[in-house]
């Protein structure tokens, strides 16, 4: 394999494992979002803006939840590319290898 096509599949899955990392970050951060809904009895003399407070915490919760699969999709996709890069590249080396192996005379 060329050495830049290594350093190549090496940076994707790199990239792969960041992406999955803060997948899991993010994945938290909705967590601790949804962790901070009051309820009424909670809110206290804050009960006229509570509703408010609770759908922006739903709203945390939802995006971060949406924005760690997209993460976690970006991870896969790259993880995939290189493996179809790496692949391709043995399927043509190996092609080469077997012409080589068929011409009269080598």
């Amino acid at each position: 394999m060329a050495p830049e096509l290594k350093v190549t599949l090496e940076k994707l899955r790199e990239e792969a494992k960041y992406w999955e990392s803060n997948a899991d970050i993010c994945a938290g951060v909705g967590a601790a979002g949804d962790g901070l809904r009051l309820s009424g009895l909670e809110a206290g003399i804050f009960f006229i803006i509570f509703q408010t407070h609770n759908r922006i915490c739903d709203l945390v919760a939802t995006e971060c939840a949406r924005g760690s699969s997209y993460m976690h999709d970006a991870a896969a996709a790259l993880r995939s590319n290189a493996n179809i890069y790496e692949r391709s590249e043995l399927e043509a080396s190996q092609s080469i290898r077997d012409l080589g192996n068929n011409l009269p005379g080598y």
